[in-house]
């Protein structure tokens, strides 16, 4: 696959797995949440939270693309990084779980508040810059051993410099007295 294609690939699986990945972890957290608050065993939110942390593993891991794992930690950065502005801001509250459905606030506030997301963000975002990621993978042939042809004047040079097995006479010199011809 082309480095191009597959980046692209990368870059439409980061823009798809955001959002995905963002509604299973507010899902699955409310409902594990509310479930431990009533003293039962949330069936339906810990196979959502579990299946949301196997694609932030793919998203992480994948040797797609590291856009794959960019776009999902620049998203979740910045949505991390709001509550701790408004705490700056002091008395600027930006409450994002109004804008969800009652079975996603709670997960949303806890990831958010607890720097949960933030932290999740960052993640992504280191996995994303690893150099190895960004290259193409290389196929086994253009990394075997090639032959060494050596350059013309190197030839020369080799011909003029070598020396005969030992103990056989050289056959250019003349200077010794019991040369045979």
């Amino acid at each position: 696959m082309s480095n191009g294609a597959r980046h692209g690939l990368g870059a439409v699986a980061g823009l798809l797995l955001t959002p995905i990945i963002l509604a299973g972890l507010t899902f699955g957290l409310t409902r594990v949440v509310t479930g431990m608050r009533m003293f039962y065993l949330p069936w339906i939110g810990l196979p959502v939270l579990l299946a949301a942390a196997a694609l932030l593993g793919f998203a992480m891991g994948s040797r797609l693309s590291p856009l794959a794992s960019l776009l999902p930690g620049l998203a979740y950065t910045v949505l991390g990084v709001v509550p701790f502005v408004g705490m700056v801001l002091d008395g600027f509250r930006m409450n994002l779980s109004t804008l969800l459905p009652s079975e996603f606030a709670l997960g949303l506030d806890t990831l958010l508040y607890t720097g949960l997301l933030l932290a999740l963000g960052l993640t992504l975002l280191v996995a994303s810059f690893f150099p190895s990621r960004w290259r193409a993978r290389i196929s086994p042939a253009a990394w075997a051993p090639q032959h060494y042809q050596p350059l013309p004047h190197e030839a020369q040079h080799q011909q003029m410099h070598q020396q005969p097995p030992y103990g056989q006479p050289n056959p250019d010199d003349t200077t010794r007295p019991f040369h045979r011809e």
